[in-house]
């Protein structure tokens, strides 16, 4: 693994933030002024392609989301554990 220059990665993490602290103000702004027409037509164009999906396809996605929950429950139980916590039965 490299090992990363801890000022580099800081003034990078820096520059992320500025960064999004500007698209967002610009975020604010075009929203202040966007009609209801407009946000429509910009989700609708997001949404271009995208068709309904399959009650199996529903099924795989709900097995797929049970699974990520339990996984980043055992994580975070593993993580609580590990800092001293102890689940109350």
């Amino acid at each position: 693994m490299t090992k990363l220059d801890k000022e580099i990665v800081l003034k990078t993490m820096r520059g992320f933030a500025e960064v999004n602290r500007i698209t967002e103000a610009e975020r604010r702004e075009r929203l202040k002024t966007m009609t209801e027409d407009q946000a429509k037509q910009i989700f609708d164009d997001l949404n271009i392609g995208v068709t309904e999906m399959t009650e199996g396809e529903k099924s795989r996605l709900a097995d797929f989301r049970l699974k990520h929950h339990l996984k980043v429950r055992k994580a975070m139980e593993m993580l609580a554990r590990s800092n001293g916590y102890e689940p109350k039965i």
